[in-house]
């Protein structure tokens, strides 16, 4: 524990489990390098054995985050298909909102003023924002969520938080469901 008066105790526990996760994923990220397909598999079976075990017991909320990257410049991007490969950003001289994957190569940003983003990726095509049309393409998004958690908490257009509890404790196989997703935050 801190001798420091100004860090509560409260605050003292979430570093010490934030290390200790820190740790154990540390050991289960090495020892994954070393694995075949094979045992990943088993151990996956493993997995979904003790969460079949624990499900009665299991006393938290699954809660995950989507964050839709580049959203105004996807929406864009679907709108005008000549513009999937190309540098591109959506905003305006003064600053941009986004910007996509080719863009980024250039160190295009958000928040990024539009000329200078132009100095570093002189292809840049500056496309204006629609906001109408990110309107719809957010609500075809939270659409999809609903199914999921009618209670979602909307952070913004492309944003949102949403509680899968429920749907991860009835489904057959709780373990592969937990896996997907641990592995969807890693990976993707």
């Amino acid at each position: 524990m801190s001798t420091d008066p100004s860090v509560s105790v409260f605050e003292q526990r979430i570093v010490e489990k934030k290390t200790e996760l820190i740790k154990a994923a540390n050991v289960i990220a090495s020892e994954l390098k070393n694995c075949s397909n094979d045992d990943l598999s088993k151990s996956a079976k493993a997995f979904e054995n003790l969460v079949a075990h624990c499900k009665d017991s299991i006393k938290f909320r699954l809660i995950v985050h989507l964050d839709l990257d580049c959203f105004f410049a996807q929406c864009e991007m679907d709108k005008n298909l000549k513009l999937k490969n190309v540098p591109m950003a959506v905003g305006s001289n003064f600053m941009l909102s986004t910007a996509n994957y080719e863009a980024r190569k250039y160190g295009v940003r958000s928040g990024m003023p539009g000329f200078q983003a132009k100095q570093r990726c002189p292809g840049l095509s500056i496309i204006p924002l629609d906001f109408g049309c990110y309107e719809e393409a957010s609500e075809r998004f939270f659409t999809v969520l609903d199914i999921f958690d009618p209670e979602c908490i909307k952070a913004g257009l492309d944003e949102a938080y949403i509680e899968i509890t429920n749907i991860y404790l009835n489904r057959k196989e709780p373990g592969k469901f937990l896996y997907f997703v641990v592995f969807f935050n890693i990976y993707l």
